[in-house]
């Protein structure tokens, strides 16, 4: 039910969003619109359906982890 939620507001979202981008000619703002909804309804469907999705604030965590660390050193 949840999925089927989600596909009925992105559809809205698209059939809301897309005719006014295109009146306008925004092309690159509807490729770019295109792209960011289609990651954000992939990642939503894969929650839903229980697919464990990373936390982006865990891939910063390790990013920044050394370079936190080597400052710590550099400081004392």
């Amino acid at each position: 039910m949840k999925l089927i939620g989600i596909l009925i507001i992105v559809t809205l979202i698209c059939w809301y969003e897309v005719p006014k981008m295109r009146k306008q000619k925004m092309k690159k703002e509807l490729i770019l619109f295109t792209f960011f909804l289609s990651i954000s309804t992939g990642l939503a469907v894969l929650m839903v359906i229980g697919v464990p999705v990373p936390n982006p604030a865990d891939m910063l965590i390790r990013l920044f982890s050394p370079i936190g660390l080597e400052t710590g050193r550099l400081l004392r």
